[in-house]
């Protein structure tokens, strides 16, 4: 189930990352992988001619050295777009895009924020950051190197899995349920979230919380660290309580209502 449940989850991450291309306006994203290119090449100028006014200081030709270091571990070999977002009304920055730099000898993370002047774009901040191996890679949903809680937390999430989807298809098959879609949707509720971080290991736990599906497995984006969810599935639990009074009475033959049937003379 675990194994259906990652391979579905890896087919929308695939969708999601062309939904992220579509997010990016084009002009941005041809004009941050131009910086990147120049920042590899140590060409600063042309960076410096479009970054915001208020950033430019006698300072800056050293902070692009700087942010140029991570990118001379050899030639660029591919730059593949990890996130894009577009904010709207005041909040700053309006577009900030997201890389990754694969170099013949290293990867580097690449962040390019924008914001628009007419029909200029002026860079308001790019930052790079020296990567120890692919994000696929070091965010991979994987079980070795796992720690024993991590272990039980993904084992706790697959009891609920289980149980819940059992829960669900026994309501579907008992015809006799009464308002069985409802309970159908409680089924997959649960309370008290529980989430971690398979990557890090680290928890977060809300006891005051409502979550459907009552556990799952997903990663926050396709580059991202994965997450393992389970809840206390409270709507499965009641189904079971109650099931014995949600099942309605099964009706009596007709033939036995109307009574024995008359012995011929």
């Amino acid at each position: 189930m675990i194994v259906a449940g990652i391979g579905l989850t890896a087919l929308i991450m695939k969708n999601e990352r062309n939904l992220v291309r579509k997010i990016a306006p084009a002009d941005a994203d041809a004009a941050a992988r131009r910086y990147i290119a120049l920042l590899a090449a140590r060409r600063f100028s042309p960076i410096e001619r479009d970054v915001d006014a208020s950033l430019k200081n006698a300072k800056l030709r050293g902070e692009l050295g700087g942010a140029a270091a991570p990118l001379q571990t050899g030639t660029i070999v591919s730059i593949d777009m990890t996130g894009a977002q577009q904010n709207l009304g005041n909040e700053r920055p309006p577009i900030v895009l997201g890389y990754e730099v694969k170099l013949t000898r290293g990867v580097a993370a690449v962040t390019v924020a924008f914001k628009r002047e007419g029909t200029r774009l002026v860079i308001e901040e790019l930052s790079v950051y020296r990567l120890d191996q692919p994000l696929e890679r070091a965010n991979a949903f994987t079980l070795t190197g796992k720690s024993l809680a991590q272990y039980l937390w993904l084992l706790a999430a697959s009891a609920v899995m289980v149980f819940v989807l059992t829960t669900l298809l026994v309501c579907m098959w008992e015809t006799r349920v009464r308002w069985r879609w409802l309970w159908a949707v409680l089924c997959c509720a649960g309370v008290a979230k529980c989430t971690m971080d398979w990557a890090t290991g680290e928890t977060d736990i809300q006891p005051i919380s409502f979550q459907m599906p009552g556990a799952a497995i997903w990663p926050s984006s396709f580059y991202g660290h994965w997450y393992v969810l389970f809840t206390l599935p409270l709507g499965a639990i009641l189904f079971w309580l109650f099931r014995a009074r949600l099942v309605a009475p099964k009706e009596k033959s007709r033939d036995l209502e109307a009574g024995p049937l008359p012995v011929a003379d």
